[in-house]
């Protein structure tokens, strides 16, 4: 019976240095790294770099999506440059494990962070930066309350979330 999301949720958890061979494949599997700004397959090197950087940053956290039914780990979600001052931050690096692509776990997941970041962190907007044409993780910010807000380059539209739309639901 294949996994439900809505039966079967998910946990966040920090990234450790154990994810990172994880999280490298899941970031160069191809259907993945088209939609990052860099789409160019990165080293273990690189991954470590990037990894030794964000661990020294309290403005940029990174967490694992568990399956709380088995601990599976099922992706990887961000929450980074929060600015405190400003009470923002900007979400993304969404990555979905492929065996776990379109069974709804980053919803989820995506639900938690939002939480985190409002009640957890104190923010007061996040927003998310994404390709025109990807139309799938367009459909899944709307359906989470993104709202477009403006383009930001040829082929790039910036959406937002506030906390006044995050206590409305």
């Amino acid at each position: 019976m294949p996994a439900n999301p809505t039966r079967d949720k998910v946990q966040l958890r920090q990234m450790h240095r154990c994810d990172l061979l994880k999280t490298l494949v899941w970031r160069n599997h191809p259907e993945t790294r088209k939609w990052f700004k860099n789409s160019d397959v990165i080293s273990e090197k690189e991954h470590l770099v990037w990894f030794n950087r964000r661990e020294k940053d309290n403005a940029d956290l990174v967490f694992i999506v568990e399956r709380m039914s088995d601990g599976a780990p099922v992706g990887q979600v961000s929450i980074y440059g929060i600015d405190n001052i400003k009470s923002v931050a900007e979400v993304g690096r969404f990555i979905t494990a492929p065996e776990y692509i379109g069974k709804g776990y980053m919803k989820v997941a995506c639900k938690l962070l939002i939480k985190v970041a409002f009640e957890e962190l104190n923010l007061r907007r996040l927003f998310l930066d994404v390709y025109c044409n990807n139309e799938r993780a367009i459909n899944l910010y709307i359906s989470l309350g993104f709202k477009h807000t403006c383009r930001v380059s040829h082929d790039m539209d910036r959406f937002e979330f506030t906390i006044n739309e995050f206590l409305q639901e």
